[in-house]
C-alpha cells in the first residue's frame, strides 16, 4: 500500500507510482533505470526518498524512491550496459504501470515518504551512474 497522504509530495488518485531502488544521477539529472542501459530522465518532483515497511510490523524492508510514472515518458537507450545492473527483460511504462498498481493493492508491504523531498538535498544521497 502506498501512502498518497504526504504534505509535499502529493500523489494523485490518477497518478501511477512505483517504488524502486532503480532511480540515478546521469549527468547530475536523475534517472529511472528500465533496462540494461536504458533510463527515464525524471523531474524533481516525480520522486522522493521513501522506505518500504512491513505493514504488521512496521520493520523497514528497503529504502528506495516513490517514482511518478507516466506513459508517455520516453526511454533513452545509451550504447553501453550500466554497471550494477542486470535486467532479463527490459521494464516497459506500461510494464512499471502494473508493478504500481500491484505495489498499492498490496497489504503486506507499507511505503512511505522518508526525509527531504527538495532534489538538490536528495541528490548526495543518490548514486551516479
Amino acid at each position: 500500500m502506498i501512502n498518497k497522504n504526504c504534505r509535499d509530495f502529493k500523489i494523485a488518485n490518477n497518478e501511477n507510482v512505483i517504488f524502486t531502488t532503480n532511480v540515478r544521477l546521469y549527468k547530475n539529472k536523475p534517472v529511472l533505470v528500465v533496462g540494461n542501459n536504458k533510463v527515464v530522465f525524471l523531474n524533481a518532483g516525480d520522486f522522493a526518498k521513501a522506505q518500504a515497511y512491513i505493514h504488521e510490523t512496521m520493520d523497514v524492508l528497503a529504502e528506495g524512491f516513490l517514482v511518478k510514472v507516466h506513459s508517455d515518458s520516453k526511454i533513452y537507450t545509451f550504447h553501453h550496459d550500466f554497471d550494477g545492473f542486470c535486467f532479463e527483460k527490459d521494464d516497459t511504462m506500461e510494464s512499471l504501470i502494473e508493478l504500481g498498481e500491484q505495489q498499492d493493492k498490496d497489504d503486506k508491504d507499507f511505503y512511505q515518504i522518508k526525509g527531504k523531498l527538495n532534489f538538490f538535498s536528495l541528490s548526495n544521497s543518490i548514486d551516479r551512474l
